[in-house]
């Protein structure tokens, strides 16, 4: 298979993979939070919704690298965080103007929303530079 075929492939491989590594990380903290009795802590909820995608981010780049070994992970990492990014922010940014006063979330939750689109980019990112250094 080519390095374009496997660098295709890879990008729904990357969503599949984040998706399942997102709400397992997600809900092994919220577990482990509500045994230590600190579910309810925002700083916690903080470090849980911006911890899990980041995972998940590292984990979709690291399997696209280990299953199709050819693929351009820059270029799955662009494709897989830049829609995620972009179409959140600004669907959120525009909900905000156009709905502003009648939404239920506050501009600090909608920040903590971002976060985690960012945190995702992050995570794909460092796995990207620290597997092309392996490499």
């Amino acid at each position: 298979m080519n390095p374009i075929t496997k660098t295709i492939l890879g990008i729904p491989l990357a969503l599949i993979v984040w998706a399942v590594v997102y709400l397992l990380a997600y809900a092994g903290l919220t577990l482990l939070d509500m045994t230590r009795g600190l579910s309810e802590n925002w700083l916690q909820s903080i470090f849980r919704e911006w911890f899990t995608p980041a995972v998940g981010g590292f984990a979709a780049i690291h399997a696209v690298n280990r299953v199709l070994g050819g693929a351009n992970l820059k270029w799955v990492a662009i494709v897989f965080c830049a829609p995620l990014v972009f179409l959140y922010i600004g669907f959120s940014l525009y909900l905000i103007v156009t709905y502003g006063d009648q939404l239920e979330y506050s501009l600090g939750e909608q920040i903590t929303q971002w976060g985690m689109a960012i945190a995702t980019c992050i995570g794909s990112f460092i796995a990207v530079n620290g597997l092309k250094n392996d490499a």
